[in-house]
């Protein structure tokens, strides 16, 4: 059995929608840890496996460019963001993991981190049979 400490890191006010996140339980055998700040810290977005930026009161551009750059390569990005702005992501859709358009009632909020915690843990489930699969394939002689 495997266990994953995910780190996010929550950028922006979020109107509630971070404390939603932050009540939730996470999936065993996945833990979180949970950073905030009002404006990006990009010491903290280059350490964050998940980053959760609220880009509604800002311009898109202004805000994505520095975020992209120094974040994690492997790092996942979900924006808050309100209708309108999505016409602005075109340049970054193949980057971000979700968009979030706000405002959302807590039960959306619960469903959408719900979902996105089952696929998380289905990846690193998959990674883990993926590496017991070819530990048997390595371990057996003349396969």
């Amino acid at each position: 059995m495997y266990h994953c400490h995910v780190h996010f890191y929550l950028i922006g006010r979020g109107d509630g929608i971070f404390r939603v996140i932050k009540g939730m339980e996470p999936l065993l055998p996945i833990t979180h840890e949970f950073w905030e700040s009002d404006e990006l810290d990009m010491a903290l977005a280059a350490r964050a496996d998940v980053i959760l930026a609220d880009v509604r009161d800002k311009d898109v551009g202004e805000a994505l460019h520095p975020l992209m750059s120094c974040r994690a390569e492997a790092s996942q990005v979900i924006l808050l963001a309100d209708k309108g702005q999505i016409r602005f992501l075109t340049g970054f859709l193949k980057e971000l993991q979700d968009v979030w358009t706000c405002p959302m009632e807590e039960e959306e909020v619960r469903f959408r981190f719900l979902r996105w915690q089952q696929a998380f843990k289905m990846s690193k489930d998959f990674w883990q049979t993926s590496q017991y699969l070819e530990t048997a394939i390595n371990s057996v002689p003349n396969l």
